[in-house]
């Protein structure tokens, strides 16, 4: 009987421990889901995280290394820095564009790899107003890009093929919160 009673009394207390530890990774979580972490990136050798703020940047590109870069228009003074930067607004081969304006205005974030990425880690949750796929490549989403209103691809999504364009998203204007392409 007295080793029943230890028994019982052991897993009551390997159950109170798991629990404790269930509670703080719950808690834990729970913290990231409310402040998510920033991507840090380079703008004009300075490194910003952009889940705090873009400091002025006009164009962000996320490398398939992860690596992202910057740029800065009104910082842009020699015929070279303006024409690089011409030359990413305009969506370059590879690349889905996100624009937070209209008609392909405003700050733009490209990507050019095959999987989800939580915008809110670049600043750009619930912001997107137009898109450009100009991806030409082969893979498992033949090169189609996915916008989300959920983390991780979760909820509605809208689908664009490949060399689509949107001016205008419409009633899922500034609701994309994750973007896969």
């Amino acid at each position: 009987m007295r080793s029943t009673a230890k028994i019982a009394t052991s897993a009551a207390a390997v159950a109170m421990v798991a629990g404790g530890f269930s509670a703080a990774a719950s808690a834990q979580e729970a913290q990231q889901t409310r402040a998510p972490q920033g991507v840090p990136a380079t703008l004009d050798g300075e490194s910003i995280n952009l889940g705090e703020s873009w400091k002025g940047a006009d164009v962000c590109e996320v490398g398939s290394a992860g690596k992202v870069r910057c740029w800065d228009g009104a910082k842009a003074t020699t015929a070279a820095q303006k024409a690089e930067l011409a030359k990413k607004k305009k969506c370059e081969t590879h690349n889905v564009c996100l624009y937070d304006g209209k008609n392909f205005k405003g700050r733009m974030l490209t990507f050019n790899d095959e999987y989800w990425h939580n915008l809110a880690k670049y600043g750009f949750s619930n912001k997107t107003s137009s898109v450009k796929n100009n991806q030409d490549g082969p893979g498992p989403f033949k090169d189609h890009a996915y916008l989300a209103d959920g983390r991780n691809g979760k909820g509605k999504q809208v689908k664009f093929s490949q060399g689509e364009k949107s001016a205008s998203l419409g009633k899922f204007n500034n609701k994309a919160s994750s973007v896969h392409g």
